[in-house]
């Protein structure tokens, strides 16, 4: 389950943190990264092979409760959906912030 953000929570950070977060809270990690890698379910998380290379199956894991990535024994790679999409696409971080804002519908702020 996502966690939502608090209106608390996103008053207290700057606004483009802020951004990142609802963002984040609008795209799920474990449906993006399965329209992509085969994903299995394992415990309360899942795995697949790492998205920096393809190889080493199981050997990411994915939290649907942190929304992040880590490949764990293959190469380290990790983050959030934007570092995943950054991967998969070979584009920036802040593409890959500016793509999903587009797939979101929601401009990304000046």
């Amino acid at each position: 389950m996502i966690k939502e953000t608090t209106k608390t929570e996103v008053e207290a950070m700057p606004a483009f943190d802020a951004y990142l977060m609802q963002l984040r809270d609008l795209n799920d990690i474990v449906y993006t990264m399965g329209q992509h890698i085969k994903l299995t379910k394992s415990g309360d998380h899942y795995v697949c092979a790492c998205p920096a290379h393809l190889e080493n199956e199981n050997c990411c894991r994915v939290s649907p409760d942190t929304q992040g990535f880590y490949s764990e024994g293959c190469c380290g790679a990790g983050g959030d959906i934007f570092n995943f999409i950054s991967l998969m696409n070979n584009i920036s971080y802040m593409d890959a912030v500016v793509l999903m804002a587009k797939k979101t519908g929601i401009p990304v702020p000046e």
